[in-house]
């Protein structure tokens, strides 16, 4: 089978299969070999406590200090407070300004009513 192109637009024609030819060649040769996936050379996660995240709510007075707002952004983590109050993380207690007892939910005591004591007669 004969081409009714003259030569040089044949070959013009066929260059960029030639490029692409080489380009494939070129890659094969020089890249590592085999598949390497990237996400086994990541590190594991890093377990941090919660970190409040201080924003300034209102512009201040010229004698009004500047004291941060803090918002919690950790999630549900629940804490048992000394005074016997479960709060949803860390970041909550601290914010509210009271110790840890427990890393978990309060217990809760079922409150039974106790009838009145009346004296003997």
């Amino acid at each position: 089978m004969k081409s009714d192109l003259p030569v040089p637009a044949l070959v013009l024609a066929s260059l960029p299969i030639v490029v692409v030819a080489t380009i494939l060649i070129v890659s094969l040769v020089f890249l590592p070999k085999g598949s390497q996936d990237i996400r086994s050379s990541a590190a594991p996660p890093i377990a941090t406590s919660p970190t409040p995240v201080p924003v300034i709510t209102s512009k201040p007075t010229s004698n009004t200090p500047i004291i941060p707002e803090t918002r919690c952004s950790s999630p549900y983590s629940p804490v048992c407070g000394v005074n016997g109050q479960t709060y949803l993380n860390q970041c909550e207690a601290n914010k509210a300004d009271v110790q840890i007892a427990t890393r978990k939910e309060c217990a809760t005591i079922p409150i039974t009513a106790t009838p009145p004591h009346s004296p003997s007669l």
